[in-house]
């Protein structure tokens, strides 16, 4: 990763590839998706298939570029939502960047396939990282009440 004070750029090790092109018609638990590995990174995947849950880290290239202005959220109902701020909410972003834990269905040589992803069709891969239960899940987190 190249970078300087208020930028930086990445590498893409694969694309999401899927029946969805348009974020409006992603389901909200995602759906099944085939991520092709770049040549360069195929070697890389060595292992992850005894997992059964992966992390996969993708760049929102539709929003690529665009910058969340507002840092406060102003629900439209405040008896259901409350005003939130940006990293309280999981839609809104500062930067491009996804986080999905995903079942690993199946993998080759240069793909893997996995369900619950959601990111459309031509998504940039930026990591793949297995999920960890003892270490990616913590028993006694909380939630606040309206996100129940």
């Amino acid at each position: 990763m190249e970078k300087n004070q208020n930028q930086c750029s990445f590498k893409f090790i694969g694309i999401v590839n899927n029946k969805i092109n348009l974020e409006s018609k992603m389901p909200v638990l995602g759906v099944k998706s085939k991520i092709l590995i770049k040549n360069e990174y195929q070697e890389g995947l060595l292992g992850l298939d005894g997992y059964s849950h992966i992390i996969v880290i993708g760049l929102l290239h539709q929003l690529y570029g665009e910058q969340e202005k507002e840092l406060l959220i102003r629900s439209k109902d405040q008896s259901v939502f409350p005003d939130q701020g940006i990293f309280a909410l999981r839609g809104r972003r500062i930067n491009p960047v996804s986080f999905n834990v995903c079942k690993l269905i199946n993998m080759t040589n240069d793909s893997v396939i996995v369900d619950n992803l959601d990111l459309i069709t031509n998504t940039p891969i930026l990591d793949l990282k297995p999920y960890i239960p003892y270490y990616d899940s913590v028993e006694t987190a909380k939630i606040p009440n309206w996100a129940r």
